[in-house]
């Protein structure tokens, strides 16, 4: 079974896709992670090049990580160009290794902040955490030194609450400890993978 996790910044993903983890031995894919691994592809560096009409590389050959930065937080027209060449390469990778290990019979957790249609196509369910300001702001103060200012800053360029909502099909609000998250996504997860066998401990 492949099941999407998503939610907005400081709702607890990293902790609850921690847990099912450990408990079902399952794989966890980030699209993220997965994105910042395929900018050392070669030939994905040639398209972001031909369409960019400039090179993104340092003097190694590799990606100029600042340079890159610096150009698609500068100019929305070089984000739609990055955003056209690498989403669709993640997604192709996560799509050909959900499926590879879901047929195998082990489940398969699929985490993205920006979930799109490719996350409703791949996934057999989403479950989506959910918190109010104040808990998000403080959990993200303790555990990342985040402020004020770059919490709003993240969250505006993140979907609304209710907009994430309403792609799951269970919704986990986590305003409380991180017991009481594990439990509920414990539970959320027994529920929807009646088949997936737990970790022998």
């Amino acid at each position: 079974m492949i099941i999407g996790v998503t939610g907005g910044v400081g709702s607890g993903k990293s902790t609850a896709i921690s847990h099912v983890s450990e408990l079902y031995d399952a794989l966890v894919l980030r699209t993220d992670d997965i994105a910042k691994g395929l900018m050392t592809d070669p030939k994905l560096l040639e398209q972001l090049e031909a369409a960019m009409g400039r090179s993104i590389r340092d003097r190694d050959g590799l990606l100029d990580k600042k340079l890159y930065g610096d150009l698609i937080y500068s100019s929305e027209r070089m984000a739609a160009i990055s955003d056209s060449i690498v989403h669709p390469a993640v997604w192709d990778y996560v799509r050909e290794r959900a499926g590879e290990e879901s047929s195998k019979g082990r489940l398969v957790l699929v985490e993205s902040a920006l979930p799109g249609k490719e996350l409703s196509d791949i996934c057999d369910h989403i479950l989506v955490l959910t918190a109010g300001d104040r808990a998000r702001l403080s959990r993200l103060a303790k555990e990342r030194g985040y402020s004020s200012e770059r919490y709003e800053d993240i969250k505006e360029r993140q979907l609304s609450q209710e907009a994430f909502e309403a792609l799951g099909d269970v919704i986990i609000r986590n305003d409380g400890t991180i017991e009481e998250l594990k439990k509920r996504t414990e539970e959320a997860i027994d529920d929807l993978c009646k088949s997936c066998q737990r970790k022998q401990r």
